[in-house]
């Protein structure tokens, strides 16, 4: 029953349909899920507990890079299989212990307790499930079943996520939910892998110690640029928690959280194709190379252009309506957002073609110049500015690393000749 779900009956371009349909609602789902959560605890909680609680989900956000080491691409694109299924899934777990790890002393560190501590590990433990569920959605993609594996976390993110929403709407409790959420998504993961082992019984789950930790140093490079990225997108959320009231976090939260759907619909239109954009460097293609990458980098352009008019125009009105949050004052911020939303997509997908050319080291580079940037401005941007000042400092954290990332590629480009690559 559950096999015939996921894999259901389609071939050929049937599955190619299928592939991007479902792709689009995971991706969807994937990307509003933080926007629901602080919606519902606003809405039932107030500003205050929203802010605390949205602080504690950006931590495990970025904490996450730890879980996936980054390696998703990586696996999909080894194409000579110079690593087997289950060095990536002992690798995983190696990755998602040293998250735990992680959440455990940042917790410390930050002086969580209580209820705080339990939300902040609850939602870890939400992202090491969704992590080892990710090794084996690589392996379904590789071999062709893209589809199944977006159907799967369509599934998973529906079910967890309304576990949460109604133990949070029933207790008003976030430690409650963020339990009920971890539930959720443990169960998921315990159930949809059955139908992918019966149908491809050669991904064999067992543990084994070959090639791990050079698949790790391998994919180190990637995982510390990710780490930096997803520390370097909220950096100034935690320039604001450290310097302004639980409300203003709140109010950057609603603003910045469509700041994603740009990156969403970007990665929505590229993923599908990872693979042939892989053949096509290592074969030398480079009219296909070359088309794809100026194709996307076009259409991230319109769509961020559509978006950020359309949130200037009528979006901060629905965000104020459905959040019950003055944003009038931040309409002009709300538009620079949805504009370095265009600039983050663009560097995250030319960070995409540096891993497919195999040059990590100028992702890690970027994201140190980029980290750089931060560390001079975010903190003095919003102690004078404010609100304001954390969405400036956004734009030149990435607006730093977009020159970087397009310099970096324009170069390898230009070594493999301009007719090769």
């Amino acid at each position: 029953m559950m096999e015939r779900l996921l894999f259901g009956r389609a071939k050929g371009a049937a599955i190619t349909r299928r592939a991007y349909f479902w792709n689009l609602v995971s991706s969807l789902l994937f990307s509003l899920q933080s926007a629901a959560f602080l919606l519902i605890v606003t809405r039932i909680g107030g500003e205050a507990q929203a802010g605390s609680f949205l602080i504690l989900y950006t931590a495990a956000q970025t904490l996450n890079a730890i879980g996936t080491w980054n390696l998703r691409e990586y696996q999909v694109s080894d194409l000579r299989e110079e690593f087997g299924f289950p060095t990536y899934y002992s690798a995983r777990w190696v990755t998602c212990l040293a998250m735990m790890a992680g959440a455990a002393g940042y917790g410390i560190i930050r002086g969580t307790e209580g209820d705080g501590f339990l939300i902040l590990m609850c939602l870890a433990g939400y992202r090491f499930t969704e992590d080892i569920e990710d090794v084996w959605h690589g392996a379904v993609q590789r071999a062709g079943r893209f589809d199944a594996t977006s159907l799967a976390m369509t599934i998973r993110i529906a079910v967890s996520s309304g576990c949460f929403a109604a133990v949070y709407a029933i207790t008003r409790s976030a430690g409650a939910a963020s339990a009920a959420l971890f539930l959720g998504g443990l169960g998921c993961w315990a159930l949809l892998r059955i139908p992918f082992r019966k149908r491809y019984p050669e991904l064999e789950p067992g543990f084994t110690g070959k090639g791990v930790a050079r698949l790790l140093w391998q994919g180190f490079p990637v995982f510390a640029g990710l780490f930096l990225y997803s520390y370097l997108i909220n950096a100034p959320r935690y320039s604001l928690d450290a310097i302004r009231p639980p409300e203003d976090q709140a109010v950057f939260g609603v603003l910045f959280m469509p700041v994603f759907s740009i990156n969403l619909l970007s990665a929505f239109l590229y993923r599908p194709k990872l693979v042939a954009l892989t053949e096509a460097w290592e074969t030398g293609d480079g009219s296909a190379f070359r088309r794809a990458a100026l194709t996307q980098i076009g259409l991230i352009a319109g769509i961020t252009a559509g978006i950020a008019g359309a949130g200037i125009t009528i979006g901060w009105r629905i965000l104020e309506w459905m959040y019950g949050i003055p944003l009038a004052a931040w309409r002009g911020t709300f538009g620079l957002l949805l504009l370095f939303g265009g600039v983050t997509a663009a560097a995250f997908y030319l960070n995409t073609l540096l891993t497919v050319m195999r040059k990590q080291g100028y992702i890690l580079a970027g994201y140190l110049t980029a980290l750089g940037v931060h560390l001079a401005a975010t903190a003095a941007m919003i102690t004078g500015q404010g609100i304001h000042g954390a969405a400036l400092a956004y734009g030149a954290i990435m607006g730093s690393l977009l020159i970087f990332d397009l310099a970096a590629v324009a170069i390898q480009v230009w070594r493999r000749g301009g007719r090769d690559a």
